[in-house]
Parts: C-alpha cells; structure tokens; sequence
C-alpha cells in the first residue's frame, strides 16, 4: 500500500542520515541502531509483498484496493528502497569498525550528500505516488548530474591514512548505488504511467 511504502521511505531516509553522521561524527552507538533498523524495512519490504500477492490472489477489485499494476510498482520501489537500506547499512558498519578523523573538505561534502540523497527519495516516491513522469524524467537527469560528482570523493589528491581511504571507497560505491536506485524508482513512474494510460486508453475503445 501507499503507506507502508512510505515508511519503508521514512525509515530508510533516516537510516542514511544516521549512518552519514555516524561517519562523520564517530559515534559508534548511532551505527549500531543504524544496523538493527535494516531488520524494519526487511519486515516493511515482506508486508508491501505479501500485500502485492494478496491482491493477486483475491482478484481484489475493491475501491479502497490498489490496481495489480501500481501494487507491483510499489513493491518493486520497495525492493529499491531496501537495497538503499543496504548501503546505508554498509556505512554504518564501516563507521562501527572504524575510528578516524575525517578532513573538513569530506565532512561537508558528506552533510551536503546526506540532505540530496534524502530529497531524491522523497521527491522519487512522490512523483511514484503521483504517476508523474514527467518529473520523473526531470528526476532522472539531476541524479546523472550527481553521479558524475562522486567519482571525485574516493580519489582525492591528499594524503590519507588507510581508514580514511577506505571510508571514501565505500561511501563513493554505496553513495553511487543509491543514486542506480533512486534512478530505478523514477524509471517505474515512467514505466507506471506509460501502463496506466495504455489502460485507459483500451477502456474507452
């Protein structure tokens, strides 16, 4: 359903800022609870399924019911929100095993990663929400933009101790992923709304 995508979102979007700032701040007890909340939307991602089958299953033409095709779409927007989970999982991790002191020129580039990244999903699932492609497709090419900046993040020029390095490769790969995901859920309203106007077509011939 509608809302249980959207929590699957919320927990998700607050998982990646508490992994971000685990990171930055050091704080390994923040990246701990950052792990455990990958176990939620393991549950949220199954009810969104089980869900998805049960309107298979029952034929369910029920008004309150989601349409098989925006059902499906949700559950694969799901299945990409998971995914997000984790890598931000992953940073978490990397920020539990580790403690080092990142560069200022990191920090803020980190800060500024975390709020996009977290706007991205929101404006992703809303557009999903809404069945706009058009924005949608707007959505697509501001996340290219992005992607094109993070290569920079893992092959800074400076000299770095060996976990610093280790943190700018698996933040620039987890970061790159969640980009291919967020890109996954634009490419469904795209996919969604080419359906739903095919149906509504073949209804009115």
């Amino acid at each position: 359903s509608e809302g249980a995508l959207r929590r699957v979102k919320t927990v998700v979007k607050s998982m990646i800022s508490d992994s971000f700032s685990s990171i930055l701040n050091n704080n390994q007890d923040l990246a701990m609870d950052v792990i455990a909340r990958d176990n939620d939307v393991d549950r949220l991602n199954l009810l969104i399924s089980r869900q998805f089958t049960e309107i298979l299953r029952s034929g369910s033409v029920r008004q309150e019911s989601l349409n098989p095709i925006t059902a499906f779409n949700y559950m694969q927007a799901s299945s990409n929100l998971e995914r997000i989970a984790d890598h931000a999982h992953r940073i978490a991790h990397v920020a539990s095993q580790n403690g080092f002191i990142l560069p200022e020129e990191l920090k803020e580039e980190l800060s500024r990663m975390d709020s996009l990244l977290c706007s991205l999903i929101e404006d992703s699932v809303n557009y999903l929400v809404q069945t706009n492609s058009g924005k949608a497709n707007e959505l697509i090419d501001r996340i290219r933009e992005v992607k094109s900046h993070i290569g920079g993040l893992s092959n800074s020029t400076q000299s770095k101790d060996g976990s610093e390095l280790l943190a700018r490769l698996v933040l620039a790969g987890s970061m790159e992923r969640m980009l291919d995901y967020i890109m996954n859920i634009s490419e469904l309203t795209i996919n969604l709304s080419h359906a739903m106007n095919s149906n509504e077509r073949a209804a009115q011939l």
